[in-house]
């Protein structure tokens, strides 16, 4: 009678610790647009509209309460308008040409209260921005990312993401060899979830 009356009590108190023990993961994605002006030598045509596609993954589900730091996966490709480059042909003779970019990175990102019908959003992180302007081989550079922004809780699971981004990335002249530096400001308007 005592082993039963004492099996039974540990099996109701271990059902009761499984039944409050909180998720352990959380993820947000989201897709959206960007639109940025870049500053850089040689390009004539300075505005870039991009798709912005992002998975964001926490170790705390979106219900913890204050701040969630997690890592951030995200990549965006050129869509109008795009920009364009100047460039000097062998013979000397000068021609514009469209830049597509592929930007792929990864960040720390710093989410508030995921509930709150407003909160505020920040990362930093590191990234290839791709470059194809006439050359037949992308040119790969490396890029610094710092984003920053406001979350608007559109439904339960459902939100909005104003962010300003900035991406600072160095090329080498063609001409001259000398690294050059290029800033990316973008305004990006994202709609995304939460996956959990």
């Amino acid at each position: 009678m005592i082993f039963l009356l004492l099996t039974t009590a540990l099996t109701t108190a271990a059902q009761a610790q499984q039944t409050h023990q909180e998720p352990s993961f959380g993820a947000d994605v989201s897709v959206g647009y960007g639109f940025a002006t870049i500053s850089g030598a040689d390009l004539s045509e300075r505005s870039h509209g991009s798709a912005l596609f992002r998975l964001d993954s926490f170790t705390q589900d979106r219900t913890h309460k204050g701040p969630r730091l997690g890592l951030g996966l995200w990549g965006q490709m050129t869509l109008k308008p795009a920009p364009s480059l100047q460039t000097i042909g062998e013979l000397g003779e000068e021609s514009e040409e469209q830049v597509d970019f592929n930007h792929v990175g990864i960040s720390a990102v710093l989410r508030h209260d995921p509930e709150a019908p407003i909160s505020g959003t920040f990362g930093v992180g590191f990234g290839r921005l791709e470059m194809r302007a006439g050359e037949p081989e992308p040119i790969a550079l490396p890029a610094f990312t710092v984003e920053g922004g406001a979350r608007t809780k559109l439904r339960d699971h459902v939100f909005l993401d104003l962010m300003v981004r900035a991406h600072w990335a160095t090329r080498a002249d063609p001409i001259s060899a000398q690294q050059t530096d290029w800033w990316f400001v973008e305004l990006a308007a994202l709609i995304g979830s939460h996956v959990r």
